[in-house]
């Protein structure tokens, strides 16, 4: 079985912290009291860091430098990349930088 890779913002701290861990963490992050939990997507950015949930990156083929934020769309059951008001599929992420998060930058989107 493959291991579900997760990451969770923890207000626990005085400075909150990404914690890092999988699917069989759970029951410790549940414990926090804020729980704000992302899935891995399973793709790498072009640093070969893995893509979360909530993560923003930019397009490191687009010339106008487009800032998208990683969603999931239940709707859809699949991660999408969200871009102001609009939300595609992921078609290539060999070509996104991962820049930050929405919990520690939010002043990227």
């Amino acid at each position: 079985m493959k291991d579900i890779k997760l990451r969770f913002w923890n207000t626990d701290y005085k400075n909150p912290i990404m914690e890092y861990g999988s699917i069989r963490d759970l029951d410790k992050m549940y414990r926090a009291q804020d729980k704000n939990i992302m899935l891995s997507t399973g793709l790498q950015d072009v640093a070969g860091k893995d893509i979360y949930e909530g993560d923003i990156l930019v397009s490191t083929s687009e010339k106008n430098g487009n800032v998208y934020k990683i969603i999931y769309d239940t709707d859809l059951c699949s991660f999408m990349l969200s871009f102001k008001t609009l939300a595609h599929y992921i078609e290539s992420h060999s070509e996104l930088k991962i820049i930050g998060n929405i919990y520690e930058n939010l002043e990227l989107i």
